[in-house]
C-alpha cells in the first residue's frame, strides 16, 4: 500500500471507529470539568472522571455529527489503551 493509500486508510478508521471520535473530539463526550461543581474543578483521578461520566445519560451530540473539544477524550483514551 502506498504512502498516500496508508494515510486514507487511517483517515477513513480514526472517522469511523469510537476511539477515532475520542482522538478527533466528535464523540459527543461531555468534558469531565462541566459535570463537576464548581469547587471541585480541576485535575480529577481517572477513576473519578470515568464514574461522572457513567452517570452521564447522553453526550453532547451523537459520535460524528460534530466537533467539540474534551478533555474527557483522553481519560476515555487511557481506559481504552489499559483495557486491551
Amino acid at each position: 500500500m502506498s504512502l498516500a493509500g496508508l494515510a486514507v486508510a487511517s483517515a477513513l478508521l480514526v472517522s469511523s471507529s469510537p476511539e477515532g471520535h475520542i482522538l478527533t473530539h466528535t464523540s459527543g463526550l461531555p468534558d469531565y470539568e462541566d459535570l463537576m461543581a464548581a469547587a471541585e474543578k480541576g485535575r480529577a483521578p481517572n477513576d473519578e472522571v470515568l464514574a461522572l461520566l457513567r452517570g452521564e445519560a447522553r453526550g453532547r451530540f451523537a459520535p460524528g455529527t460534530s466537533w467539540a473539544y474534551s478533555n474527557s477524550g483522553y481519560v476515555a483514551n487511557v481506559w481504552l489503551v489499559g483495557a486491551r
